[in-house]
């Protein structure tokens, strides 16, 4: 089932809904649900964060990364950072993830070769509007399922705010 590089992969996910994200998406996304024990908004969040941080920092061979997530620490929010570690293998148990209690979600990847730093916080529309969404009755399972894959096909630059910068030393 493999489609290649850059290809999308048609995904059936839940019994009423068909997705197409990319392939290496899916395959991320299949590992940190397993990683995690279900598929969720936040889940999903996180991991498209560490994919897009992990592809600014490897511009600048040679990076030893760590990063600082700043998230509200209670579910659903706490999810994003399964998400970013199954993606970027830096945990708080190693000391390469740094994580704060705060009411956006942003997180600030730091190259420590060359000095090269990305922040990527959640666009606050959609911040807001999942929480509307997640935050009120219980909703089932598959209602959320279905809120992470339309996350998972969200564009990036409608999703996150990007910024770049070099540090000089």
């Amino acid at each position: 089932m493999d489609c290649g590089k850059g290809e999308s992969l048609k995904m059936k996910n839940d019994v009423n809904a068909t997705h197409i994200v990319p392939s290496k998406l899916a395959a991320v996304l299949e590992k940190a649900a397993e990683f995690h024990g279900h598929l969720g908004p936040f889940l999903v969040i996180g991991v498209r964060i560490g994919l897009i941080g992990l592809k600014e920092i490897s511009k600048h061979n040679g990076e030893q990364l760590t990063i600082d997530l700043s998230l509200p620490l209670h579910v659903p929010f706490s999810c994003i950072i399964d998400g970013l570690q199954v993606t970027t293998h830096c945990t708080v148990g190693n000391q390469k993830l740094s994580v704060r209690d705060s009411g956006s979600v942003k997180a600030r990847f730091i190259g420590e070769n060359k000095g090269v730093e990305v922040m990527i916080a959640l666009n606050k529309s959609t911040f807001e509007e999942l929480k509307f969404q997640l935050l009120g009755e219980s909703i089932p399972e598959e209602e959320v399922r279905r809120l992470a894959w339309m996350i998972a096909e969200i564009s990036e630059d409608k999703l996150f705010e990007i910024s770049r910068t070099t540090r000089t030393h």
